[in-house]
């Protein structure tokens, strides 16, 4: 990694086609209707976030981490100039090449058009290109069929099984490897 992320962060802004963009969220995109979506049981059911109820500051508490974590970018996902969900890169290791992906649209109207997919595609190849993050793994809940189909149509690959949440069942470790050396195949669906 020649820069940090910290130094990356400022200036970053990652362009999806039709208006739509990503750029590291900031406290002042934090509003009502960003915390009623994180809130919102049709959104939230598959994200931790569903076992707290959320808040103005507890939402822009979790901003502010991102924001100072050096491993971390929480990229706000944004449409039509509207905050429609978020996408966090983090664990980012250089040394190792690895790093976690998570995304979640709290805009309902957003579901299935293809955000989804573009954003995880773009952080992909912005993560390899100037991260050299080669490995990119997600945990997905089975029942969970916009995100899977959205890290699958980015070219991610169930590679194997987690451990099942309580409440939801069997969760899927997906994983994006561009290194010259990745196996082909894996188990999809």
């Amino acid at each position: 990694m020649s820069r940090s992320l910290l130094e990356i962060k400022p200036s970053l802004r990652l362009e999806l086609g039709d208006g739509a963009y990503l750029r590291p969220i900031l406290e002042a995109d934090v509003t009502q209707a960003y915390v009623d979506g994180l809130n919102d049981p049709a959104v939230n059911r598959y994200l931790e976030v569903r076992r707290q109820r959320q808040t103005l500051e507890s939402v822009r508490a979790y901003v502010r981490a991102n924001a100072a974590d050096p491993q971390a970018i929480l990229f706000g996902i944004y449409s039509g100039n509207g905050l429609r969900g978020t996408l966090r890169l983090h664990d980012a290791d250089p040394n190792s090449g690895k790093a976690t992906i998570g995304i979640a649209l709290f805009e309902r109207g957003f579901s299935g058009r293809g955000l989804g997919s573009s954003a995880i595609g773009a952080v992909a190849r912005f993560a390899a290109a100037e991260l050299s993050l080669t490995h990119l793994a997600a945990g997905i809940i089975d029942a969970n069929t916009a995100s899977v189909r959205a890290f699958e149509k980015s070219g991610f690959r169930r590679i194997k099984d987690k451990e099942p949440d309580p409440d939801l069942g069997p969760v899927g470790l997906w994983v994006l490897d561009s290194s010259a050396k990745a196996p082909q195949g894996g188990r999809g669906r």
